[in-house]
C-alpha cells in the first residue's frame, strides 16, 4: 500500500512538472530572443503643476529640458514577446504617465527586460514630481520644483541636488540615498538602508525596521535637535559639538538647529561628519 501511495505521488509530481513545462513553452517563458527598444513620446501640456510616473520593473530617470512639452524616452532591450508602451493623460493640473510592460508574467522565467525611462520636464514649470515603481530604481538630480515623492518596493531611490520644500521617499527592501537635499525630508524603509549626505538645514525624519541609517553632514554652528530611537541597534555619533544624552535605546539632544528624528527597530544609526 505504501509503495502504491509513493508511486501515485511521484506520478502526480511528474504530471505537475510536465504541465509547468508546457505552460512555460506556450507563454514564451523560455524565450531568449531579445530586441532593442528606442521609443519616445512627446506630450503637450497646459498649466501643469504635478507629474506622476508609474512603472513595474523599468527604472525611472528625471531630466529637465528647455522645451514647453514633456518628453518620455524608453531605451534598452527586451525579449521578443514583451511589448512596452507609454500612456499619458493630463487630469486637471496633474499629468499621469504609465509605462506599460505587456506579456511580463509570473512564468516569464527566462524573459529579459532591461529598459530605462527618462522623463524630460520643462525647466521651472512643475511643482511636484511623483515617481512610483515596483522593482525599478528611481533617479532624480537637480529637480527645480518644490516637492519630490518617490516610491519603490524593491528598487533603490536616489535623489541628489534638490532644493525645495518637501521630499518623501519610501521603499520596502530598496536603499534610499540622498545627497545635498535641502527640504523637509521624510524617509521610510522596512529592510532597506537609508543614507543622507550633505548640509542639513531642514528637518529630517527617518523610519526603518531593520535597515541601517547613515547620516553624513557638515555640522552647522547651531546645535541639532536630535531624537534617535532603536530597540536593539547601535548608535555611532561623531559630532563633537553635539551634547547628547543616552537613556537606554533612546538618544536625544536639544538645540535650535534642524530636527533629526530616526526610529528603527534593529537597524544601526550612524551620524558622522563629512
Amino acid at each position: 500500500m505504501n509503495k502504491r501511495i509513493a508511486l501515485s505521488g511521484l506520478i502526480l509530481f511528474l504530471i505537475g512538472v510536465i504541465g509547468l513545462f508546457v505552460m512555460l513553452l506556450t507563454t514564451g517563458g523560455f524565450s531568449m530572443e531579445k530586441k532593442p527598444i528606442a521609443m519616445e513620446k512627446v506630450i503637450e501640456i497646459n498649466d501643469l503643476e504635478q507629474v506622476t510616473v508609474q512603472s513595474t520593473t523599468i527604472d525611472l530617470h528625471y531630466q529637465s529640458h528647455d522645451k514647453e512639452n514633456v518628453l518620455v524616452k524608453l531605451s534598452g532591450d527586451v525579449s521578443e514577446e514583451i511589448e512596452v508602451d507609454i500612456r499619458a493623460e493630463q487630469k486637471g493640473k496633474t499629468l499621469e504617465i504609465t509605462i506599460d510592460e505587456d506579456n511580463w508574467t509570473l512564468f516569464s522565467i527566462f524573459r529579459f527586460l532591461d529598459v530605462e525611462a527618462t522623463i524630460f520636464l520643462p525647466n521651472n514649470s512643475v511643482k511636484a514630481l511623483d515617481l512610483q515603481t515596483t522593482t525599478g530604481d528611481v533617479y532624480v538630480e537637480e529637480f527645480d520644483g518644490a516637492e519630490i515623492m518617490a516610491d519603490a518596493v524593491t528598487g533603490d531611490v536616489n535623489i541628489a541636488h534638490f532644493n525645495g520644500t518637501m521630499m518623501k521617499g519610501e521603499t520596502t527592501t530598496g536603499k534610499l540615498s540622498l545627497t545635498d537635499v535641502v527640504a523637509d525630508t521624510r524617509l521610510i524603509s522596512t529592510t532597506g538602508d537609508v543614507e543622507f549626505n550633505g548640509k542639513l538645514t531642514r528637518a529630517l525624519d527617518i523610519s526603518t525596521t531593520t535597515g541601517s541609517v547613515l547620516i553624513r553632514v557638515n555640522p552647522t554652528p547651531s546645535e541639532y535637535k536630535l531624537v534617535l530611537d532603536s530597540t536593539t541597534g547601535d548608535f555611532v555619533i561623531d559630532w563633537p559639538e553635539l551634547q547628547v544624552q543616552n537613556d537606554g535605546h533612546y538618544t536625544h539632544s536639544t538645540g535650535d538647529g534642524p530636527k533629526i528624528i530616526v526610529g528603527t527597530t534593529t537597524g544601526d544609526v550612524s551620524l558622522l561628519t563629512k
